[in-house]
Formats: structure tokens, sequence, C-alpha cells
């Protein structure tokens, strides 16, 4: 049977120093709209900090969850065009559901 991996959205203020998930934090890129993704920690939180995470544990209680994945190893997210968390959330939720997950 398949791990299920689940992603989620966590505060960067709620990322502990190590955490034991896969940490992506996502910033707005220089020059034009949306955001990039990286395994490195930003020095410093701003307002257009994203952070997901992946586990195949139970989420932090501070996450919401995105959706889940059976791929091993699970993708990291996507590139975005947006800056609105809310619409990367769903676009997000869309293409895990696309892929045939939940």
């Amino acid at each position: 049977m398949n791990q299920i991996y689940k992603y989620f959205m966590i505060p960067f203020e709620n990322v502990p120093k190590d955490p034991t998930y896969t940490v992506w934090f996502g910033t707005s890129s220089q020059g034009g709209p949306g955001v990039t993704w990286s395994t490195v920690r930003p020095e410093s939180n701003t307002d257009t900090t994203w952070v997901v995470g992946l586990t195949a544990d139970a989420p932090p209680s501070e996450a919401t969850i995105i959706g889940s994945s059976t791929k091993d190893p699970p993708p990291p997210p996507p590139e975005s065009s947006t800056t609105n968390l809310s619409d990367y959330q769903q676009t997000f939720a869309a293409l895990l559901s696309s892929r045939g997950a939940s």
C-alpha cells in the first residue's frame, strides 16, 4: 500500500527551527507576480512568506490541510502566479485532486 503524504499550510512563526516534516518557504517573486518556493528558511518573516509542509504523520495542530498525495517522493508545491493565499490553496488542492490525490 502506498504511503499517504499530507500537504498543509502553516504560519511561518509556527514552524520549528528543525521541523520533523518537509517544509518549503514561498516568497513573492522579484520583478514579477507570483510566489517561488525554496527549502531554505528566510531569515525573517514577511507578509508575503508562505509555508507549505509535507508529512506522512499527523500535521501540526496549527496547520491547514491542502490535500494529499501518494506519489513517492511527493513533488514540491507548484509555482504560483497569484499572491492571494486563498486562491493558491484552492489551485494547489485542485492540482492534487487532478493527480488522483485527495
